[in-house]
């Protein structure tokens, strides 16, 4: 049996855009935020070391209350983790005398942004030793981040959500809705985001975290099959977030777009993005959401190409999930092409990137449509398969991917009895 013309539904996992829970690629420092010399360094001469620090400090510190009116800041590297300059936060920690457990906590932030992540790990630790509860928050992203879930689970149960400020119970939500998501449990991810929705509304910090919600409401909305809900929340989005963090969501809109089968306009956004010079640690992303595209247009040619193409970037970047879903997307097109044992290829290499149940689902869908195709499996035999994913997409919520299955089902039903289509 022939795969569908359609794409599997593009599931996107992204990270927050708070600074407590997202990431980017290192990067060269964003343009003079203090009017100051870019070459100022936190590290002078040893007879004007105390003086430029404590006025950098000073500096800085007023800087973020400039931009976030209200806004608590308990130090000076919390407060380059706000202004996205990570390398200065380390070095800013770097010149304390005495740093405190706040300190630790934001340089553990400042050294994931830039990928240290055992460092980030020991800096967590050491705050939380040192009795700042709130950075368990961090610990269970991070630890999450790094598959270790049981142990983020533990650290998230560890915290008294009562005794948290209006930031952390916040960002508490947003980090189990995370974890609810990975675990499968759609349903509880999205109460929690939805609930750190309403108490991010009208506190100081808002700038800071409602990117990373209205981000991860799209992801769960896109996920369970509302598309137009999502894209919603990415318009949102759109208003509220700068530079990098605004590309990340004009690729997000791009994806949705195509899944509401709007695909001009999906492909004009592409386009709108690479002319306006799109760095190239998103090349992965954008050749998959392109391949999307062109799938869902029935261009497979066009396809393939694309989503190799996104292989070979996200292989070069080290991002695993873009290139997950390429080599599935590969797994059911490239049979079209007569090049089944490079679709076996793809799908065993997907096996590998499994992360979490969603994964393991996606990984499933295309192997029983694989095995199909090869005679691996009977008509009947894929039909039970089948019909046993559908059940566990649906215990999911992924009404999107659950649609997909149905479809396929009923294609072998009326291949074997025309009878029992009826229902599906």
């Amino acid at each position: 049996m022939g795969q569908s013309n359609a794409p599997y539904a593009r599931v996107f996992r992204l990270q927050g855009t708070d600074y407590a829970t997202s990431r980017t690629p290192p990067r060269q420092r964003s343009a003079n935020l203090l009017n100051v010399d870019g070459g100022l360094q936190l590290r002078p001469s040893v007879s004007t070391q105390k003086d430029q620090v404590s006025d950098l400090t000073a500096a800085v510190l007023m800087t973020v209350r400039a931009r976030f009116p209200g806004i608590c800041v308990e130090s000076p590297v919390q407060a380059w983790a706000y202004l996205e300059e990570f390398e200065r936060g380390v070095e800013a920690y770097k010149s304390l005398s005495s740093p405190s457990a706040v300190d630790d906590r934001w340089l553990g932030v400042c050294l994931y942004q830039r990928m240290e992540d055992m460092e980030a790990l020991e800096a967590l630790y050491r705050a939380v030793a040192r009795g700042e509860e709130a950075a368990r928050i961090n610990l269970a992203h991070l630890l999450r981040f790094l598959e270790r879930g049981d142990e983020a689970i533990q650290e998230l149960r560890m915290i008294s959500f009562e005794h948290l400020d209006a930031y952390d119970r916040v960002f508490y939500l947003r980090v189990y809705s995370i974890h609810e998501e990975n675990n499968g449990s759609l349903r509880e991810a999205l109460r929690m985001a939805e609930d750190a929705w309403k108490r991010v509304q009208g506190i100081a910090e808002f700038p800071l975290l409602a990117p990373s919600i209205l981000a991860q409401l799209a992801v769960l909305h896109s996920r369970i099959g509302r598309a137009q809900r999502a894209l919603w929340f990415l318009e949102r989005g759109l208003q509220s977030t700068h530079s990098l963090e605004n590309l990340k969501v004009r690729l997000r809109r791009a994806a949705v777009l195509n899944a509401l089968g709007r695909h001009i306009e999906a492909d004009s956004e592409l386009e709108s993005l690479k002319r306006g010079g799109l760095p190239p640690t998103f090349d992965a992303e954008l050749n998959l959401v392109r391949g999307d595209i062109y799938w869902a247009r029935g261009d497979t040619t066009d396809a393939v190409r694309s989503y190799s193409d996104a292989v070979k970037r996200s292989m070069a970047l080290q991002v695993t999930y873009e290139e997950f879903m390429s080599r599935l997307a590969l797994t059911a097109l490239l049979p079209l092409h007569g090049d089944s044992l490079g679709a076996s290829a793809n799908l065993g290499r997907a096996q590998s990137l499994i992360f979490d149940k969603s994964d393991r689902l996606a990984y499933r869908f295309r192997e029983i449509g694989l095995r199909l195709r090869l005679g691996d499996y009977t008509p009947d035999h894929a039909l039970k398969e089948y019909m046993a994913l559908d059940g566990e997409f649906g215990q999911m919520g992924l009404l999107q991917e659950q649609g997909f299955v149905k479809l396929h089902t009923g294609a072998l039903l009326l291949k074997l009895d025309p009878k029992r289509c009826k229902g599906v």
